[in-house]
């Protein structure tokens, strides 16, 4: 990959990074509409607030820092791994990083992104 991002595909139109598989050593690719995923599977779920929504409640969540929010439901599952429906679909919802779940302008949890819904690749 050079400096400006590209995989090196030639494919007369704009590709994004969908999935990288490292076992394989292969990098999963495709277009914009792509990306979006309906929801998140996540891991190490974690509430703070002292009544959580319960299990289809409501929250707003932030899958990135500088992501606005988005109303979704939070099913709780077995070793505090979780399913996140978004109200409408997201882009950039990323392995690894932090999902957090709020109320207006308080924390009430979060959990790891292990997948986007979806991501059968």
């Amino acid at each position: 990959m050079g400096l400006g991002g590209g995989v090196g595909v030639a494919a007369g139109r704009r590709l994004y990074v969908l999935d990288v598989q490292r076992e394989a050593n292969r990098v999963v690719v495709g277009d914009r509409d792509e990306l979006l995923a309906p929801g998140l599977v996540g891991r190490g779920l974690h509430w703070i607030a002292s009544e959580p929504p319960g299990d289809g409640g409501e929250v707003q969540v932030r899958i990135r820092s500088r992501h606005p929010g988005v109303a979704a439901t939070v099913e709780s599952g077995r070793d505090a791994s979780c399913r996140v429906e978004f109200s409408a679909p997201q882009a950039g919802v990323a392995p690894g990083q932090a999902a957090v779940f709020y109320r207006g302008t308080r924390v009430l949890g979060g959990c790891w992104i292990e997948r986007p819904l979806g991501a059968d690749r």
